[in-house]
């Protein structure tokens, strides 16, 4: 006779594999919408929520001693492979080798022995490894269909940002997700179902030795590789994971993320290499307006689509006092302070730790090198204006290093102007607000007062799927049905309105002053959309056509004569070089090494760079004099080592 309490455990068993089959049966369209539906795949779900529902109901302890310790050791190995299984699931199409695909699996038992020096219980143990390696492979999935990046080391340092930005977003459940919440819960069941409990003298503290000694020889190990070393497709982090596993490309990017001294860098020598350079003087100061407008881009860089209107017709329209061209941005889809960075210190993300973010990393003190530094030390205030929460990409601290007397956000834009008369466009500050606020502050600034106004824009933020946004521009000859690219199209349309209010206000203001306006990154829309661009998938594409995804324009505008130019090819670290030529400001040291740097390394970014002769290659200091010096000079100048003094130039 069947007890009450096991009549309970196969209640609770059956509805927990009911669950899982019906949530499989409800989501069965999400499968049959692949190119190439795998009904073994498909049936294999079904066959785990029927043994999540055998697992839990019997009790496997009735059986022999020795075929239960069996199942249950059989039941803990599994756990990393099955972890191995969801990544591969989650991460698309895999490329490993044995060896690659064995790290990730020693990558998945980790979190295992290191709980269990702790907790001494296999099934605790195993089920926190199943929860972390569950988060880290769900968090990768997730955020790169939300943003087209996964998830990379400096994502954790940049949790309160995503938190604050995370509404912006809707998220629509995929059949890979699918597959990893019933695996997830079929290995919950393998390891509480079968708990591996050894008995015999001293067994717990044997078994916590071995897991000890197991620890020791991995950390060994592991301290003889040069993982910061090992080649990976660093930039493309999507690639990264298909090739060398989430868990894996998570650890070495860890292990790059380390700025370190470069080979041969002799802190004088660089000094030198700085100061030898000579400065110029200011005579007239016009007012600098430095626009970083969130996601701007034209999407035709990469392939040319027809649209019912035209969503950027007054930007490209401006050709009067107008210096404009192409930038080489380094991120794609997100981190927008890796663009900002760029600009502000002229420094490039191509000679950092990949996955880095130096505002999260490195700018820990003061920086008196940096652009915002320079303007205020030529007599200018210098002002940050960002529509949205002032600590988002730690901004509150960094503003602060890099000299900029003042930062209006979201919380102390309604101290200017009534709030009032603000204007959400889905829940993000619209670009017409961002330039009422930075043409209020030159209403209420001193008559012979001249301003760095540095304006990061919030409206086209990422989250292209806002139910209450009505977009008005269609993408008319494509195969594909893009809502998200049509989403960001109008609002880019909604931007160039704004920018042609901003600069009608400038024509007649009776100051000299330049606008400078670029976009930090594409926008991460359907990855269809860009591949029916290029005419073929992404992973079909070349390093060098990729940077078509990292390609965004950018205009400098004068209300005063200067040389119009069109056409100009440059990356985002030279930007401020163009910007004080348009303003007939001198440059200071750094900007004038820049011009050096640019001779040789006319655009650059994370992945690589253009030399002179327009051929594309990685960014290797071993084989450019340029780039070596470069990385000399970006060592000197980030405040990281505590133990050297920051250098005016």
């Amino acid at each position: 006779m069947i007890k009450l309490s096991h009549w309970i455990k196969i209640t609770i068993a059956a509805v927990i594999a009911i669950a899982l089959g019906v949530f499989v049966y409800v989501n069965t369209p999400l499968f049959m919408g692949r190119l190439k539906f795998e009904t073994f795949e498909y049936t294999m779900l079904y066959i785990l929520s029927a043994g999540v529902l055998i697992l839990l109901s019997l009790d496997l302890r009735e059986l022999p001693k020795k075929l239960y310790n069996g199942l249950a050791i059989f039941a803990l190995c599994a756990i990393p492979f099955i972890m191995m299984q969801i990544s591969m699931t989650l991460a698309g199409e895999s490329e490993y080798r044995f060896g690659i695909y064995m790290m990730n699996i020693l990558m998945y038992s980790l979190p295992i022995i290191v709980a269990y020096l702790f907790t001494a219980n296999f099934s605790v143990s195993a089920t926190i490894g199943i929860i972390i390696g569950g988060l880290l492979n769900a968090a990768s999935y997730v955020l790169n269909i939300l943003r087209g990046t996964p998830f990379i080391p400096t994502d954790l340092l940049a949790i309160n940002t995503a938190v604050k930005v995370v509404g912006g977003y809707e998220f629509e459940l995929e059949w890979q997700l699918v597959s990893a919440i019933v695996m997830l819960v079929f290995s919950l069941a393998l390891v509480w179902a079968i708990p591996l409990k050894l008995k015999f003298k001293r067994s717990p503290l044997i078994c916590r030795g071995a897991a000890g000694a197991v620890l020791l020889v991995i950390a060994i190990v592991f301290s003889n590789i040069k993982f910061s070393e090992i080649s990976m497709d660093i930039f493309d982090q999507y690639h990264a994971n298909n090739t060398h596993g989430t868990a894996y490309s998570f650890f070495i990017n860890v292990c790059k993320m380390k700025l370190e001294r470069p080979q041969g860098y002799n802190e004088d020598d660089t000094l030198n290499m700085v100061n030898n350079l000579k400065e110029e003087t200011a005579d007239e100061k016009p007012n600098v307006v430095v626009i970083m407008n969130e996601s701007y881009s034209d999407l035709s860089v990469i392939g040319e689509f027809k649209t019912n209107r035209s969503y950027n017709s007054y930007f490209k329209s401006l050709k009067d006092n107008t210096v404009r061209g192409e930038l080489l941005v380094s991120p794609f889809g997100g981190y927008t302070c890796n663009t900002e960075f760029e600009f502000l210190s002229g420094l490039s993300m191509g000679l950092l730790p990949s996955g880095g973010t130096p505002y999260l990393q490195y700018i820990n003190k003061q920086c008196p090198y940096f652009l915002p530094a320079y303007m205020k030390g030529l007599g200018y205030k210098t002002i940050a204006l960002h529509p949205y929460y002032a600590r988002c990409w730690n901004r509150t601290s960094v503003y602060e290093h890099l000299y900029f007397d003042e930062f209006i956000s979201l919380e102390t834009m309604g101290d200017y102007q009534n709030k009032e008369d603000f204007e959400l466009m889905r829940s993000f500050y619209s670009d017409n607000t961002s330039y009422s606020s930075l043409i209020n502050q030159f209403e209420i600034k001193e008559p012979n007062e001249k301003l760095f106004l540095f304006n990061i824009t919030m409206q086209n933020h990422g989250g292209y799927t806002h139910g209450g946004f009505t977009s008005d521009v269609q993408i008319t000859d494509m195969d594909g049905d893009y809502p998200q690219a049509e989403q960001y199209l109008s609002l880019i349309r909604q931007s160039d309105k704004a920018l042609e209010i901003l600069i009608d206000y400038f024509r007649d203001y009776d100051e000299p002053t330049v606008i400078v306006m670029f976009g930090d990154h594409q926008p991460g829309i359907e990855q269809e959309f860009y591949e029916e661009l290029y005419g073929r998938t992404l992973d079909e594409i070349s390093s060098e056509e990729m940077q078509k995804r990292y390609t965004v324009p950018f205009i400098i505008w004068t209300n005063y004569e200067q040389e119009s130019k069109n056409g100009i090819k440059t990356s985002v670290n030279y930007l401020s070089n163009l910007m004080l030529e348009s303003a007939k400001l001198p440059k200071n040291k750094i900007n004038l090494f820049l011009d050096t740097i640019e001779n040789d390394i006319p655009q650059i970014n994370a992945a690589g760079h253009y030399d002179v002769n327009g051929k594309w290659t990685d960014n290797n200091i071993e084989n450019s004099d340029a780039l070596k010096n470069y990385s000399y000079l970006e060592y000197l100048c980030l405040p990281t080592d505590l133990k050297r003094t920051n250098h005016r130039f």
